[in-house]
C-alpha cells in the first residue's frame, strides 16, 4: 500500500507538467501559414487576396516564405530571388471545390521584391521572349498563365485546371495588392527615339563595373543601327560621385576620353567597348553604347534641352 501511495503521489505531481506540455504543443504552428491581413514584417504589408473570383475560391490559408525558408518552395532558384532583393513570398491556391478535387485549379505567387525596379528586373528576366499580355512592360503571358508587377510586387498567376479565368484572377489580385507604378517612373526618363528592342534592370556590377549598381538599360533600333542606353538615378551629389568613379576608372585603366567644355558629355575611346558616351545630367547619369551611339546622344541631348 505504501508503494501504491508513492506511485499515486508521483502521478499527481506529474499532472501539471503534462498539462504544460499539452499547452505548448497546442501553440505550435506552421510559420508558412499566415493570414495576409495580419502579416507585417520587413517593412512590408501585403493586403488580403480575393477570397473568390470567377467561380474559384481561396483554398485554406496563404503560405508565407521568407529568405530563411524560400528554398523550401523554389529549391535551386531561391538565391536568384534573394540576390535580386527578395523580402517575402506569399502563395495562395484557388479551386472550384467539390468532390473529387485533387489539387488547386490556380496558384498565385506574390513576391515582395522590396522595390518596384527590382520587381521589374525579375519580371524581365523570367519573361524572356514571353508574349506581352498587357500595356507597357509590366505584364507578360507565360505558358501557364500571366506574370506581372504592381508596385514592389512580382506576381505569377498559374492555371492548372481547364477554363480557369486567368486574366480575371490576375486583375483581381492586382486590384487587391495595389502598388501601381511605384518605382517605375524612371522609364519616362529614357529618350523617346527609334524602336525599343529590350529593357533590362541590372542590380549589381553593370558591365563588370563593381561601382555601378541599380542600372536600367534600354536597347534601341535607330536608323538601321543599334544603341544601348543605360540610366542611373540618384541625388545630384551621388551622380557627381559616380561620374568621378568613372573618371578614376578610366585613369587607372588607361582609357582615353574627351570632355565637352561644360562637362556635360564625355566621349570615351574604350579598347573593349568601342566608342561610347557618358552624360551626367542633374540627378541622372546616362551611358550610350553601340554603332548608333552618336545619333542617340544627339537625340538625348536635344530632348533634355541641350541642343
Amino acid at each position: 500500500m505504501a508503494a501504491s501511495g508513492i506511485y499515486r503521489s508521483l502521478l499527481l505531481a506529474l499532472l501539471p507538467l503534462v498539462a504544460v506540455l499539452i499547452y505548448v504543443e497546442g501553440q505550435r504552428y506552421d510559420p508558412a501559414l499566415i493570414d495576409f491581413r495580419s502579416f507585417q514584417g520587413g517593412g512590408s504589408r501585403i493586403p488580403a487576396l480575393p477570397r473568390e473570383i470567377g467561380g474559384l475560391s481561396l483554398l485554406g490559408r496563404v503560405r508565407l516564405y521568407t529568405r530563411d525558408n524560400l528554398y523550401e518552395y523554389i529549391d535551386g532558384h531561391a538565391e536568384y530571388f534573394i540576390d535580386a532583393g527578395f523580402v517575402s513570398l506569399a502563395v495562395a491556391e484557388y479551386g472550384r471545390g467539390g468532390a473529387g478535387r485533387r489539387g488547386p485549379d490556380a496558384v498565385v505567387e506574390v513576391y515582395d521584391m522590396g522595390r518596384g525596379m527590382q520587381a521589374f528586373g525579375v519580371l524581365a528576366d523570367e519573361a524572356g521572349e514571353a508574349a506581352a499580355a498587357g500595356p507597357g512592360m509590366t505584364r507578360f503571358r507565360t505558358s501557364g498563365g500571366i506574370s506581372f508587377i504592381t508596385g514592389r510586387y512580382y506576381v505569377k498567376v498559374n492555371a492548372y485546371g481547364e477554363g480557369v479565368p486567368v486574366e480575371g484572377l490576375a486583375e483581381a489580385v492586382e486590384r487587391s495588392i495595389g502598388g501601381g507604378t511605384e518605382g517605375l517612373e524612371l522609364f519616362s526618363r529614357f529618350p523617346d527615339a527609334g524602336e525599343v528592342v529590350a529593357t533590362r534592370f541590372v542590380k549589381e556590377g553593370y558591365r563588370g563595373l563593381g561601382f555601378l549598381h541599380d542600372v536600367l538599360e534600354r536597347e534601341y533600333l535607330l536608323d538601321g543601327g543599334r544603341a544601348q542606353v543605360f540610366l542611373v538615378a540618384g541625388g545630384e551629389e551621388e551622380i557627381r560621385g559616380l561620374t568621378a568613379s568613372f573618371l578614376e576608372f578610366f585613369r587607372r585603366s588607361g582609357i582615353e576620353y574627351v570632355t565637352a567644355e561644360d562637362g556635360s558629355l564625355y566621349k570615351v575611346k574604350d579598347p573593349y567597348e568601342g566608342e561610347w558616351y557618358l552624360l551626367p545630367s542633374g540627378d541622372l547619369l546616362f551611358g550610350v553604347f553601340g554603332d548608333a551611339a552618336r545619333d542617340m546622344v544627339k537625340e538625348l541631348t536635344r530632348q533634355r534641352g541641350g541642343g
